[in-house]
């Protein structure tokens, strides 16, 4: 299946992705993992004219505990969570969970 054409910008900072976000208007969407966005893409489902990427965001791949709760970044990887410190602690299942994701890859 045929992905239909579309605009695509990367994102340097959170802030330059939410300006992107709001000048490409409603249709847009935000590109992370990608994995059910491209799915979806390709089926059809979802049609945006614009893909705003936030792989170049580092500051985005966190774990931390803050005032009780635990804050975890949308470019967090499935393989860092496996084995980091505060999930491990608090919310092991978690941990156990990422591991079953995707493929290997993923």
């Amino acid at each position: 299946m045929r992905i239909r054409p579309f605009d695509f910008k990367a994102a340097v900072s959170l802030q330059d992705a939410l300006i992107q976000l709001d000048q490409s208007g409603p249709d847009a969407k935000v590109l992370a993992g990608g994995t059910d966005l491209v799915l979806n893409m390709k089926k059809k489902k979802i049609l945006p004219s614009t893909v705003i990427s936030l792989h170049s965001i580092k500051n985005l791949e966190y774990v931390e505990e803050k005032n009780g709760m635990i804050h975890i970044g949308a470019m967090a990887k499935h393989a860092d969570l496996a084995i980091n410190p505060i999930l491990e602690k608090e919310v092991s299942i978690l941990c156990q969970a990422v591991g079953l994701i995707g493929s290997w890859q993923v």
